[in-house]
């Protein structure tokens, strides 16, 4: 998929691609794999939208973009937070880190960097 985008898929579109039953005829209807998947992309998409909402406009004029740890944190509180050390629909590499408190200590690439770093101490704790 991220090849015919072109792009890295954000967890939006991730959820979407993996939780949606694939159709079998071009007017068979979208079906989620289960209720609560509909549910909890629901609810990020209502708490996105409220979020940017809430942002101050841009000098340029674009349209307010969610940082990696913004959805992070989003898509934890729309999932209900953390069960059995997992959050339904984030993948276990992104929780960890969000976890282990590097989400705000700087770039997402740096906080990648530093996450190879982190693991033995997180373990730890």
């Amino acid at each position: 998929m991220e090849k015919k985008l072109g792009r890295p898929m954000n967890q939006d579109e991730l959820f979407r691609e993996t939780h949606i039953v694939k159709k079998k005829k071009e007017t068979d209807q979208e079906r989620w794999v289960e209720g609560r998947a509909s549910t909890v992309h629901d609810r990020f998409r209502v708490e996105a939208e409220e979020f940017i909402r809430g942002q101050p406009p841009n000098e340029s004029g674009a349209p307010f973009q969610l940082s990696t740890e913004d959805v992070e944190r989003l898509w934890t509180r729309a999932a209900g937070g953390p069960k059995w050390g997992k959050v339904y629909g984030l993948p276990a590499k992104t929780f960890h880190r969000y976890r282990c408190g590097m989400q705000g200590m700087g770039t997402s690439s740096q906080a990648e960097q530093l996450d190879g770093r982190a693991s033995p101490l997180c373990g730890r704790l």
